[in-house]
Parts: structure tokens; C-alpha cells; sequence
């Protein structure tokens, strides 16, 4: 028969009985404040990842037209526009 279950006069029956109520209360608050910190800062870190990727996307559209521009001799075209300026000053902007 294992010992736990065996009742010795010299053991303290709190022994015996495992954890109360509010012990386990306490810890499954400790675990669900833990998991919101977590989920919070994994939110967080996904946002900013998102946003590097966008940043990256402008950047890379930023040059396919200035490489358009370069491949076809087309100084006045794209670039010149003002409606590209501004496009490419946002882009500039935004990407630091």
C-alpha cells in the first residue's frame, strides 16, 4: 500500500490533503495574468512585423519604377511627374 494513503498518527492530516481551494485559485491567477502579459506583447511584436513589411514593399516599389525609369532612358517620365514626386517622397518618408 503506498504511503499517501496510509494514515500515520505522527503525519498532520494538512499534509494528506494536498492543496486548498484557494491555493488553486491563486495560482490559476498567477497563469491567466502571465498568459495576457504574453498575448499582449506577441501582439505587439506582430504589429511592428506587419509594418516592417510594408515599409519593405514601398521600398521595393519604389525601385522597380526608378529601374523602369533606368532601363527605358526615361528621365521625363515617371519620375518627372509631380504626382510621382509626391508618391516617392511619401514612399521616402515613411521608409526613413
Amino acid at each position: 500500500m503506498s504511503a499517501f494513503f496510509v494514515y500515520n498518527s505522527n503525519m498532520d492530516m494538512k499534509k494528506i490533503r494536498g492543496f486548498t481551494l484557494i491555493e488553486l485559485l491563486v495560482v490559476i491567477a498567477i497563469i491567466g495574468i502571465l498568459s495576457t502579459i504574453v498575448l499582449v506583447n506577441v501582439s505587439v511584436v506582430r504589429n511592428k512585423a506587419k509594418d516592417a513589411a510594408v515599409k519593405l514593399q514601398l521600398k521595393q516599389f519604389m525601385t522597380i519604377g526608378l529601374q523602369y525609369n533606368l532601363d527605358n532612358n526615361n528621365y521625363n517620365g515617371l519620375e518627372a511627374s509631380s504626382e510621382a514626386q509626391k508618391i516617392f517622397a511619401d514612399i521616402r518618408r515613411i521608409t526613413g
